[in-house]
């Protein structure tokens, strides 16, 4: 059977879950074909059991149910044909049934398919227009666990869990990249971690190294590797002041926070221990358990302009990281050095060498188990050896076509990672705590890794006005926030601008962001709130953020965002074209 068969799955159970599709007693049963067309079911409508495969018999058409490992034997002796595509074009505005996935082809024809097919129009340039990455992500993954119990792998499986395997493995691969661009140093090889790094101004137009920077806080961010043992990381006295330091693990997701919304801003000490370590901890250490052996430890602290940046630094130098044990002898740790294997970029299968790599670091979790097993039978995952060498050409053109299928997936896990509203792109609530959806999570590792859980800061973002036209400067803008509607917030908000490189834009006031704490920003007399954005200076500059010649996007934060923001009773307002001068 090759790749580009198209067989009829059954129905596949979005409530079963990743894991539980092995469970018998969650199996969705039918009747076999016969007995359902004698109880009136067409025949084009026959649906089979979970785990088996529909096809037509040779000799009269009529439809049969048989395991997946028998269908390609059976088509090979003439005993079984294929049925045709089950791609229908959905003749409502409805969405697709739970079982398939709405596509749509390079001439904007929008059809719902069966995920097996819809990774097959993908490769022939379709891309996925349903509104659910969990869906999509759920749907692949399914796909992919038929071939669970295969011993021997046809292309079309060695396809399906490729696909699945570069999704998967996307941020963790991404996360292996970014360490290594960060604080590997180049002439020796070797990383520094376990070491607090602290930008110490805030970034300008001049600042290319970061995209999408922000202007309210000072970045500290530190690459920690617990392997070995716990760190202990001291807090400061910050006096109400905002601070968070996200605790991302190896797989992107948000496990743990310290920071003013969630410990306090009181002095403190927090002991941070992998999952492999096994000792006492004394007791007035905050301990907070890590998912992986490293992980990234991203801090902010909240800078109101420019005169407060010394003070923000002082406090950046008491932020300290050292080994539980020199802590319990008063020692300070030195900044530790140590190698990790060399993030490849040759090659066609580069990026299940690094996926390898990344990986059997930081294992998967214990309940991901049955993924692991399933990609292990392609040599990939946890101390598995992947060697094209080993492969024939068919099976290599396969995988290449699967790395293709996975990235356009992993590019629409960025281009839907939450909901349009206004015009402006909100973060899906699930973002930072992923689950089992790993189309969202690549997808957000390509357009913003790192990101916040929304519960900490949500970072609504417009590159178009209400009008559904992309933002530029040859416009003017206003953005109104009626008394009701200022962004509401616990700790601040802001609203920054970035032209088409993603960058801050240089302007005659350098000013880079408005928000609660602009100096002499004008609310009027109704409490509303009026942001004018446009190139040219207007008479009054108090509410003005300037913007380039050419195209640009804002993005607003909110940091700490109250209810209303989270349970979207909140929206940014639309940017509307302006008659303000």
């Amino acid at each position: 059977m090759s790749r580009c068969t198209a067989l009829v799955l059954i129905p596949l159970i979005l409530s079963i879950g990743i894991i539980s599709i092995m469970d018998v007693s969650a199996i969705a049963y039918f009747p076999p074909p016969l007995k359902q067309i004698v109880d009136g079911i067409a025949p084009e409508n026959v649906t089979c059991t979970e785990g088996l495969i529909i096809v037509l018999k040779a000799s009269d058409n009529s439809p049969a149910c048989l395991k997946p490992t028998s269908v390609e034997k059976l088509i090979q002796r003439g005993w079984a044909i294929e049925k045709e595509s089950s791609i229908i074009t959905p003749t409502s505005s409805d969405s697709c049934s739970a079982d398939q996935l709405m596509i749509q082809d390079k001439t904007n024809n929008q059809s719902c398919a069966i995920p097996q097919d819809a990774l097959e129009k993908i490769l022939e340039g379709a891309i996925i227009v349903d509104e659910s990455t969990l869906k999509t992500s759920q749907l692949i993954t399914k796909l992919a666990m038929y071939s669970a119990n295969s011993e021997t792998l046809s292309q079309q499986e060695i396809f399906n869990i490729a696909t699945l395997a570069y999704v998967y493995g996307y941020s963790p691969v991404d996360v292996m990249e970014a360490r290594e661009l960060m604080v590997k140093d180049l002439e020796t090889g070797e990383f520094s971690v376990n070491t607090m790094i602290n930008f110490q101004e805030l970034l300008g137009p001049d600042w290319t190294a970061v995209v999408s920077p922000n202007r309210d806080t000072l970045y500290s961010p530190t690459y920690l590797d617990l392997a070995e043992e716990p760190l202990v990381f001291h807090v400061p006295d910050l006096n109400d002041r905002y601070y968070t330091f996200q605790m991302i693990d190896f797989y992107t997701n948000n496990f743990d926070y310290i920071g003013k919304r969630t410990t306090g801003t009181d002095e403190n000490d927090f002991v941070i221990v992998g999952p492999n370590w096994e000792g006492e901890i004394p007791s007035e250490l905050d301990r907070i358990d890590s998912p992986t052996p490293s992980i990234f430890h991203l801090g902010r602290t909240l800078v109101s302009g420019e005169e407060d940046v010394p003070i923000v630094n002082t406090i950046q130098e008491e932020y300290t990281l050292t080994k539980l044990s020199d802590w319990k002898e008063g020692k300070i740790s030195a900044p530790q050095i140590t190698t990790y294997p060399t993030y490849q970029t040759e090659g066609d299968f580069a990026f299940f060498h690094n996926m390898n790599a990344a990986i059997t670091e930081n294992p998967p979790p214990s309940n991901e188990q049955d993924l692991v097993d399933l990609f292990a039978k392609i040599n990939v995952g946890p101390n598995q050896a992947f060697d094209e060498d080993t492969l024939d050409d068919t099976t290599k053109q396969t995988i290449k076509d699967a790395i293709v299928v996975g990235d356009n997936l992993v590019t629409y896990g960025s281009d839907n990672v939450g909901a349009k509203i206004n015009g402006w792109h909100i973060p899906s609530p699930e973002t930072g705590e992923f689950g089992e959806n790993f189309v969202l999570r690549s997808g957000t590792s390509k357009s913003m890794l790192y990101l916040n859980s929304p519960v900490e800061a949500m970072y609504p973002k417009a590159l178009e006005d209400l009008d559904g036209d992309l933002l530029t400067g040859k416009n003017k803008y206003v953005i109104h926030f009626d008394a009701d509607k200022i962004p509401p917030v616990d700790a601040f908000w802001s609203v920054t601008m970035y032209n088409s490189k993603f960058l801050l834009v240089d302007n005659e006031i350098d000013r880079y962001n408005i928000g609660d704490r602009t100096s002499g920003l004008k609310y009027n007399e109704d409490g509303s709130l009026d942001i004018l954005i446009q190139h040219e200076a207007p008479e009054d500059t108090s509410n003005w953020l300037p913007a380039p010649t050419d195209g640009f996007y804002l993005i607003n934060r909110l940091y700490n965002p109250q209810e209303p923001a989270l349970n979207g009773d909140w929206a940014p307002s639309g940017i509307t074209k302006s008659t303000f001068e």
